[in-house]
């Protein structure tokens, strides 16, 4: 396996000597119109050239040592005069530059400056120095400052070597707090806390608030200045795009250095980054960004989540309520349901009761039928007995008229007789009498047999009334019943179909009871998911 390293290292390999070994060489040296011989002269003369010689320092270091005290070459002209020309030395020169050189790696400064600063300061100074003693001072000062300068040389680089690991700790802390956590205030926590350790000065994060117009407005979520992090609007800060960063946080006292990079969910372009820059690895900015990108990646994925899991929430709330509410009224229907099959049930066991009393009905219709027929022909047979003993009344009373005739024919032989007739007359007499009294009592036989005979004809149109209601009765009784079974057949199909339902409904119960008992550990679960959301810190 074969592992390419991240930074493209250059190297000089035409031959050609380094421009500071080149810059070193003192090379032909202006003598001054007068020589310097003691410390008054020497110095005399510095002082007179001290602006070109000041001018052509700050030159060699160039824009490297902005941060550094402004009178920086006057403090290493002054310091290395009195250690040349003085009669003790206090190594004034020396610790002016090491603290100088300690300032520069401090600011991350170009150290090689410092070798162009001393070839110059070298040459300048060098046709001032005409006394061997001075001269070998110079030089054991600028040899010195040359160590100083290597070893400072040799800080610097194990200062960003140093600072380099701090940073890729930092980074790291912060991509393993983005990647850990997708909640805003905690990333932006970690990014506040890791901006000064990477020398960032300003960081501002903003969103497209139409990702698919991405020029014309944005959101500023996050800013960070030198001055620590920016307090913005809840919600964040609107402004036009190409801004870049709003008017109200721009700062016209400084120039902005910058670089901005976009950020991605997918393959759509959300916002974009931007940071300003100092001297700073740039790996490093590509590294927050893919990590910024990465939080707002996990960050809507979880917004997602958590809308999808209030929507899963409210939908099995409102499911629930339904649930329960249907529960509760397919429970009532089932009651109902059940009440219906119970009534059901006892108007089929009605309706059977109610056939087997017009059976009864019609039998006894029948019954009460065939005896008026009966009672009906006993009296017709009544009536011609009647009939009959009329007949047989008549023949009495013939009968007694003929017998009262002869008694009084009789009665006249009697008389005729004289006394011999006297008990014929007697006989006739009570024949007579007799007669008469057969005759009343035929009178009343026939008179109550005139009544019999009315009584037996009223009873004849009676019961042939009453046969023809008991018929009309019976055949009312045999519709009753027809209509009572075609009734208990309907009955019969209702009470199995409000069974059917009861049992359906209690099914239905029984599943809604389920569902309910599913619905309450599906809203458990999405509690608990919620709960384990917000206790991972998401």
């Amino acid at each position: 396996q074969t592992v390419i390293p991240t930074e493209l290292v250059i190297r000089q390999s035409c031959g050609c000597s380094d421009p500071l070994v080149i810059q070193a060489a003192v090379g032909p040296i202006a003598q001054p119109a007068k020589k310097a011989a003691n410390r008054d002269a020497i110095l005399s003369m510095v002082e007179e050239h001290r602006a070109p010689i000041r001018a052509e320092m700050i030159k060699a270091a160039g824009s490297s040592f902005e941060g550094l005290d402004p009178a920086w070459p006057d403090q290493l002209l002054d310091t290395f005069l009195c250690d040349v020309v003085e009669q003790t030395p206090s190594r004034n020169f020396w610790s002016a530059l090491d603290r100088l050189i300690s300032r520069t790696t401090m600011l991350n400064s170009d150290m090689k400056k410092w070798q162009s600063v001393i070839s110059i300061h070298r040459h300048q100074l060098l046709p001032f120095l005409s006394e061997r003693e001075h001269l070998h001072r110079a030089e054991d000062l600028w040899q010195q400052a040359r160590l100083v300068i290597a070893e400072g040389t040799y800080r610097l680089r194990a200062y960003r070597e140093y600072q380099a690991a701090q940073q890729a700790e930092i980074v790291r802390h912060i991509g393993q707090t983005l990647i850990t956590t997708f909640d805003l205030s905690n990333s932006v926590e970690a990014l506040i806390g890791g901006m000064p350790g990477l020398g960032i000065p300003g960081c501002y994060l903003a969103l497209y608030d139409f990702p698919e117009q991405p020029k014309s407005w944005a959101n500023m979520i996050f800013a960070y200045t030198d001055n620590g992090q920016v307090r913005l609007p809840r919600g964040g800060l609107r402004f036009p795009t190409l801004q870049l960063i709003p008017q109200d946080l721009r700062s016209n006292q400084r120039l902005l250095q910058a670089v901005i990079m976009p950020l991605y969910f997918r393959e759509q372009q959300l916002g974009f980054v931007l940071f300003e820059t100092e001297q700073t690895d740039p790996a490093i900015y590509e590294n927050l960004r893919g990590q910024i990108s990465s939080m707002l990646q996990g960050a809507l994925l979880m917004e997602q989540v958590h809308q999808h899991t209030a929507q899963l929430d409210t939908i099995v709330t409102q499911t629930l309520a339904t649930s329960e509410e249907m529960r509760v009224t397919i429970g009532e229907t089932s009651r109902q349901a059940q009440a219906v099959a119970n009534a059901a049930q006892q108007s089929v066991t009605v309706s059977k009761t109610g056939q087997d009393a017009v059976a009864t009905t019609v039998t006894g219709m029948e019954t009460i039928q065939d005896q008026v027929a009966d009672i009906a022909r006993s009296i017709l047979v009544l009536s011609e007995r009647t009939q009959q003993i009329g007949e047989i009344i008549n023949a009495v009373e013939e009968i007694a008229d003929q017998s009262r005739l002869l008694a009084l024919n009789a009665s006249i032989e009697a008389a005729r007789a004289g006394e011999e007739g006297l008990g014929f007359a007697v006989v006739a007499r009570e024949m007579r009498l007799l007669a008469g009294q057969s005759r009343e009592a035929t009178t009343k036989v026939s008179s109550i047999l005139n009544e019999i005979q009315r009584a037996a004809n009223t009873a004849v149109m009676v019961t042939e009334e009453g046969s023809k209601g008991a018929q009309s009765g019976m055949e009312l009784a045999r519709q009753a019943g027809d209509s009572i079974l075609n009734l208990s057949a309907v009955i019969e199909e209702a009470a199995r179909v409000a069974i059917q339902i009861a049992a359906s409904t209690h099914q239905q119960t029984n599943a809604m009871e389920q569902l309910v008992v599913a619905m309450k550990s599906i809203k458990q679960a999405s509690a608990q998911t919620t709960a384990s959301i917000k206790e991972a810190g998401i």
